[in-house]
Parts: C-alpha cells; sequence; structure tokens
C-alpha cells in the first residue's frame, strides 16, 4: 500500500506570533500516525541576539503537570513517535526572527482532499435544475436525502474550506498562490448550493 505524507502546514511566522500547530481532524490522518516538523528562521542581523524560537510539549488534557518547552535552532527537526501525537499537544513559541515551518503527517486520503470536495459538489449540483445565471427555477428532487445532501455539502464547503482559507490562507501568498483557483471555483459551487439551500427551506 502507499504511503501519502501530507505537509499540513507550510507558512512564514512572524516575530510576536505563537503558532499553535494548526487543528487537523484526526480523520483526516491515519490513526497515530507519526509527526515530522521542520524548521528554518530567517538570518538573524549581525550583532543582535534574538529570542529563540521552541517547542512546547505537554500531556493532553493534564492542566497539573508542567509543559515542556525546547529550543529550536536553525534547521531543526523534531518528530512525534508512535501515539504521542495522540498523548500530548505540541505549539511552537514565537521567537524573534521570522520562520519558516512545515508539518509533515501521512493522511487518510479518503476525505479532506480537493478532488474529494469537488465530487461533492458535482453530486449536490445534480440536483439543481435551472439555467446558468444563477437563477435556478426548480430542484429535481425535494427528497428529504437528497436535500440533506446539499446541505451538508454546502456546509462542508464553507466551514471546512472556504472559512479556513479566508482565515490564515491568504498568508500563504507569500509563498504561493496556487490555492487561489480552487478556492474560487469552491466559491462558485458554494453560491449555488446557496441557492439550492434557499429554494428548499421556502418549499418545506
Amino acid at each position: 500500500m502507499a504511503t501519502v505524507v501530507v505537509v499540513l502546514s507550510s507558512t512564514w511566522l512572524y516575530r510576536g506570533v505563537q503558532d499553535f500547530n494548526d487543528v487537523i481532524a484526526e480523520k483526516l490522518l491515519m490513526l497515530n500516525s507519526k509527526s515530522a516538523v521542520v524548521t528554518l528562521a530567517e538570518e538573524a542581523p549581525s550583532g543582535r541576539d534574538p529570542a529563540v524560537w521552541h517547542v512546547g510539549l505537554k500531556i493532553a488534557w493534564d492542566i497539573k503537570t508542567p509543559g515542556l518547552a525546547m529550543p529550536l535552532d536553525q534547521g531543526d527537526c523534531y518528530f512525534m513517535l508512535d501515539d504521542l501525537n495522540r498523548t500530548h499537544q505540541h505549539c511552537v513559541l514565537a521567537g524573534r526572527q521570522p520562520r519558516f515551518s512545515s508539518t509533515h503527517r501521512v493522511a487518510e486520503c479518503s476525505q479532506g482532499t480537493l478532488p474529494y470536495i469537488l465530487d461533492r459538489c458535482r453530486t449536490a449540483l445534480q440536483n439543481l435544475q435551472g439555467n446558468d445565471d444563477l437563477r435556478p427555477s426548480s430542484l429535481k428532487s425535494l427528497n428529504a436525502l437528497d436535500i440533506k445532501q446539499v446541505e451538508e455539502t454546502h456546509n462542508e464547503v464553507e466551514f471546512e474550506w472556504l472559512r479556513q482559507f479566508w482565515f490564515q490562507g491568504r498568508r500563504y501568498r507569500k509563498c504561493t498562490d496556487w490555492w487561489d483557483k480552487p478556492i474560487a471555483t469552491l466559491e462558485e459551487l458554494w453560491r449555488k448550493m446557496e441557492l439550492m439551500v434557499g429554494i428548499s427551506w421556502r418549499l418545506s
């Protein structure tokens, strides 16, 4: 079986920012998969002694045991092996210098991918009957399961994709604009499903 390694986050982080590792739904990751994080800091100006970046580690849901903070030097990579990522929480504490970081886990690809959500949208939009100017005349089916599928897909696109992108994705443009076109496509599909949800509410 092929192993897929997914980069969960790859961002520039600036001074004064605490990067608490992006919250990724465990359903999108292989159970107990190992985690690897690499960090590269911008070179410090000559003569400066910037505050050092640290990785913080604590036992999950334990408010009594003190956490641990370990310094991250240029080029360091830390791993969370076996079930450590499940039993412990970790975060990165900002130093003064900008830093590039990427997090790697083994992905479970049946959900949470771009092809997956586009396919979900296409399936939901099969219930749309109308023209192309976003003024549909009706739904092909008023079956409760068909309407539920549209509403669930509409919510998934909005809350798991669009809101996530506009909340944190704009900063990724410093590295790449690759996501701009897929997000524009998802916004267009979301608008059509928004109208479908409105039709179902008016008919209910």
